[in-house]
């Protein structure tokens, strides 16, 4: 009997060990940790606009000038002279030459005309004439005696009487014999065409100054002069788009009359 209950004894204590056993066993399953999020949170863009290149503006090119250009003239600008000067004679257009860089021929002044152009802007009228060879002057300088004059303009006349009449640019100089001084005005040396009334007129032509202009010694005038004309009439006459180039020369007054009409 006692062997009996021992031996339950017995397997109620290994069955309480297998008990044990057990919940030790399920005490050992752990809850896995929550997942930890690998992704990172989104950055708020940057909003800040890239400025845009500031482009570089391109250089204005500067215009070529002709270095015979000798004078020129567009009438357009009243602040900085009748003459427009790209030249590299600085002395032909010093502001203390005369009013308007001409000089009155007889009566005859030179004056801006405003809307009077070729092209509708400002040009030079001549006015006040008395007579026929009243006009304006430009007096050439003695350096540059011994040259030839590219001339190219325009030109218009107004009139109540005339249907057309001539304009033209007539050159006065003087040579010298040894003795006295003699003036000349070439009808071949001069650029000259007939004009309809208030109708413009390009013009263009050569004139020439010998080598041999005299410059007179009593009253220090040069009395080399180029000049426009209406011989005519009295009437005013009208000037735009002035340009005078230089171009060689034609040697000593002999030589200028032995090559005329060429």
């Amino acid at each position: 009997m006692k062997k009996v209950l021992a031996l339950a004894l017995s397997l109620i204590l290994v069955a309480a060990m297998f008990a044990g056993c057990g919940e030790k066993a399920g005490d050992s399953t752990t809850t896995p940790s929550p997942t930890q999020a690998t992704t990172s949170p989104t950055t708020t863009p940057d909003t800040t606009t890239t400025p845009e290149a500031t482009a570089t503006p391109e250089a204005t090119p500067t215009p070529e000038v002709d270095p015979n250009l000798f004078l020129k003239a567009d009438f357009d600008s009243e602040s900085s002279g009748v003459m427009i000067s790209q030249s590299e004679y600085p002395d032909m257009t010093s502001p203390d030459t005369t009013a308007l860089f001409f000089s009155s021929m007889g009566s005859a002044v030179g004056d801006f005309a405003e809307g009077e152009g070729v092209d509708g802007s400002n040009c030079m009228i001549v006015t006040g004439r008395a007579d026929t060879w009243n006009g304006i002057s430009y007096t050439v300088p003695e350096s540059m005696f011994g040259k030839g004059y590219h001339f190219s303009f325009d030109v218009r006349f107004t009139s109540e009487e005339l249907e057309s009449a001539t304009i033209s640019l007539t050159t006065k100089f003087n040579t010298f014999d040894g003795e006295s001084a003699a003036a000349h005005y070439p009808d071949y040396n001069r650029v000259a065409d007939t004009v309809a009334v208030n109708e413009w007129v390009h013009m263009e032509g050569t004139v020439y100054y010998p080598t041999d202009t005299y410059t007179v010694p009593d009253d220090g005038n040069y009395n080399a002069v180029f000049y426009f004309e209406l011989a005519e009439s009295t009437d005013d006459f009208y000037i735009d788009n002035l340009e005078i180039t230089i171009v060689d020369g034609i040697g000593d007054f002999a030589a200028m009359e032995a090559n005329q009409g060429e």
